[in-house]
C-alpha cells in the first residue's frame, strides 16, 4: 500500500506538472499571436512611414532643383546687372538721370 501512495503522488506531480506546462504552453501561444499582431502592425506603418519618406526625398529634390534654378537666374541677373552698369552708355546717360531725378 505504502508503494501505491507512492506511484499516486509520482502521478499526481506528474499531472501537476503536465498542467503547469500546458498553461505555459498556452501564455507562450497567446503571446506568439500577439507578437504577431504587433509584427503586421509594425510592417504597415513602417511602409507608411518609407513611402512618406520617398514622398518627402521627391520633395527635397524638388526643391533642390528649384534652389538650383534660382541660383542661376540669380547669377544670371547679377551678370546682367554688372554688364548694364559697367556699359558705357549707362556711363554716358548719367547726367540725364540726374537732370530726371530733379
Amino acid at each position: 500500500m505504502n508503494e501505491n501512495n507512492i506511484l499516486l503522488d509520482k502521478i499526481n506531480a506528474l499531472e501537476k506538472d503536465v498542467k503547469t506546462l500546458e498553461n505555459n504552453n498556452e501564455s507562450l501561444a497567446n503571446e506568439d499571436i500577439k507578437l504577431n499582431e504587433d509584427i503586421s502592425f509594425l510592417k504597415i506603418k513602417n511602409e507608411k512611414l518609407l513611402n512618406e519618406f520617398k514622398n518627402l526625398n521627391n520633395k527635397n529634390e524638388d526643391l533642390n532643383n528649384k534652389i538650383e534654378s534660382l541660383n542661376k537666374e540669380l547669377k544670371s541677373l547679377k551678370k546682367f546687372k554688372r554688364d548694364v552698369l559697367s556699359s558705357n552708355s549707362w556711363k554716358l546717360t548719367k547726367p540725364l538721370r540726374r537732370f530726371k531725378k530733379s
